[in-house]
Formats: C-alpha cells, structure tokens, sequence
C-alpha cells in the first residue's frame, strides 16, 4: 500500500547473498542480511526499533542531569485544526513557528549600544537547551499536529516557575503560529509545562505531569516513550495515529483511510522527529563522560544484525520468489522459529514446498 520505495524494500531486500533466520537467547527471532529503510515515521518495523533506542537514551539523560541538581520540564505545544487542512503546511507551519520562537531577542536576549543587556528567555530561566519531539494524530477535525519539549535548565525546576515560562510561552507561540497562519491556539490547551520531578523516582512517576501512555496491557509509559514513542500511542477522544489509520485501512478496506496514509507518507518524508538544540548532546555527553548514540536511524533499525544462533538460511533466489514477494511469509517464519526454532522453521518452509537442503539451508551450511 505504501507509495514509498524505501519502504517497499524493507526487511525485503538483500544486502548480499541470501537471508540468516536467527533466534537470539529469550528465543526472539530476527532475519540478518536485509536491508532497512530505517523510517521512523512510516515503517512499523523500523520506528519500533529506533524510538526505543531514542526513548531508552533519553530517559537515562533525563535520570543523569536531574540527580545532578538540574532541572527539566516537558512543554507540549499544540495548534488549532480544521477538517480541510492539509498535513504537509501544516508540518511546515508548526516547526517553523518553533524556529521562530528561539530565534532573535526575545529568546537570546540583547545589549543596546549603551552596553545594557536586557536577558532573553533562555537566560532568565537558565535553559541549558532543548529537544523537541513532533507527533501527528488525525481525528473528526482533521490532522492535529503537535510538539513534544524537553526543556533542560540548569537549576531544578518548580511548578511555580513551569507556570511563569508556561505563560511567556503561549504568547509567543500565539503570536509565531497566528503569523503562519494556523489559527489561534486557545490558552487551555495552546501550551502546557509541567516540571519534571528528579532522579528515577520522578521518570518512574512522570504519569503525574505527562499524559499516561498505554498498551494493551496498561503499561504506563515514562519520559522517553512520551517523546519518541508514536508507534506505542494511541489517539485520545476520537483521534488515531496514523499506523491506526492504515491498520484501519487493511481491516476494513476504507479508500478514505488510504488516502490519509498516502498523505501523511508525504507530508513526513525526510523530516526528522527528534531534535536537540546545539551544543546540547555535547554538555550531556560530558556530564556522563561517555559517548552518546550518534547512529543515524537506519544504523539503529539494523542493530540487532547478527545476533542469535542461526536456524536456517535461504539463498538469494529462493528468498525473492517464495518468502519476500508472498505476503505473511515472513512473519509465519519468525513465528515458527520463536516457537520450535530450527524443527518449527524445517516443518513450515516443507509445508509450502520448498525443499530443505536446496531451497532453505540448515544452520550454517551456507555457501
């Protein structure tokens, strides 16, 4: 269904010479030797894969910087929405009004030519940066598109001091997303700061100041997942996230959800959904005195490459014309594998009359 061709390859295509089934200790299965798109706005694969490594690192930041006496607070900043907007202005819209609002006088302050200076934003509540998420729902009033901000200051941060930069807030994103002409957003729901309670404690607790998110299981989740994790969320009061709405598609074959899907394929192409402002991954690199993550996000959709003991393996050949190109083979193998490892795999590639030895390889009898 989709339109994107980096997606159409994915966990399809050959790097080279044919495909390992692998079953890692805990008996998760994965194939090695397939090439990823590394989308985490439009591949299930590969945005579970990367927003957990981006969410499990910034949780563990979050827990450093606040045990050692700074601060943060988690701004969500949101726009009016109208039925017949389109999503890609709408994008365009909401992540330059946030350029904006960091950019000139009002945020980095100023000195007059008398040598007076007058302190921006950032400095009067001591920022030392930011990191901003963006997430996207579709509901009755059309696509809502909203920002996630991590707001790291160097002193701890209270709820009287989250209310003040709440409202200096709003009225500058008033102000930048009127400009861009999205509608005013009201002052309930335009901007909302909530501080970030210290240590493991507060992260393990953040369901007081951040939304819950759940699972199927209820599983509440924390900091890192509010942030990254839009392939784990559900939407609120009528809305969906957009893999609800192509899941919407495939379970009821509704052209109007396709469509929203092709849009919002668009719309999200090449744009990134996590950003930290400059200098910031450097300071908190040297507060833990190690290298952060620098890998891109196809690296991180391909990090579990290669691990696990192999159960089989299928030659170039046999993997195009009988496992990528027939739908549901390849889950039915992860399957099989999870559940009897190299038997379970052996009994279903047979069932489908593929011949063990020649079509599919046992463990390490590759070429």
């Amino acid at each position: 269904m989709t339109q994107l061709k980096s997606l159409r390859g994915c966990e399809r295509g050959v790097l080279q010479g044919g495909v390992s089934l692998r079953v890692k200790e805990g008996g998760t299965a994965s194939f090695a030797g397939l090439w990823r798109c590394g989308s985490v706005w439009a591949c299930p694969c590969c945005s579970a894969k990367v927003r957990a490594a981006r969410a499990a690192e910034l949780e563990r930041l979050a827990v450093a910087w606040t045990d050692a006496g700074h601060g943060l607070a988690m701004a969500t900043l949101t726009v009016r929405h109208w039925s017949r907007a389109r999503l890609a202005p709408q994008l365009d819209g909401v992540a330059k009004s946030w350029q904006k609002v960091q950019a000139g006088a009002w945020w980095a302050g100023r000195t007059n030519k008398h040598g007076e200076h007058f302190p921006g934003f950032k400095e009067r509540y001591g920022l030392a940066g930011v990191t901003r998420a963006m997430e996207i729902t579709h509901g009755d009033n059309g696509w809502h598109t909203h920002l996630h901000v991590l707001i790291w200051t160097d002193a701890p941060m209270d709820r009287e001091t989250a209310a003040r930069m709440e409202g200096e807030l709003y009225d500058k994103w008033l102000a930048k997303v009127t400009a861009a002409g999205l509608g005013k957003p009201t002052r309930e729901h335009g901007v909302k700061v909530d501080p970030v309670r210290r240590g493991k404690a507060g992260a393990a607790d953040l369901a007081k100041y951040v939304a819950k998110i759940q699972e199927a299981d209820g599983a509440e989740r924390a900091l890192g997942n509010e942030m990254t994790r839009g392939d784990l969320k559900t939407g609120r009061k009528g809305s969906r996230v957009p893999f609800e709405i192509i899941a919407d598609h495939f379970r009821k074959g509704t052209a109007e959800d396709l469509e929203l899907w092709r849009e919002y394929e668009d719309a999200t192409k090449g744009r990134r959904m996590l950003t930290w402002s400059r200098g910031l991954r450097d300071l908190l690199a040297e507060l833990l005195d190690e290298d952060l993550d620098d890998r891109t996000d196809e690296e991180l959709a391909a990090a579990d490459e290669g691990q696990g003991d192999e159960v089989a393996y299928f030659p170039l050949a046999p993997w195009r014309e009988h496992i990528a190109r027939v739908p549901g083979r390849r889950p039915a193998l992860i399957n099989a594998a999870q559940a009897d490892g190299e038997n379970g795999v052996r009994a279903l590639v047979t069932a489908w009359g593929l011949v063990w030895g020649r079509d599919v390889l046992p463990p390490l009898q590759r070429p």
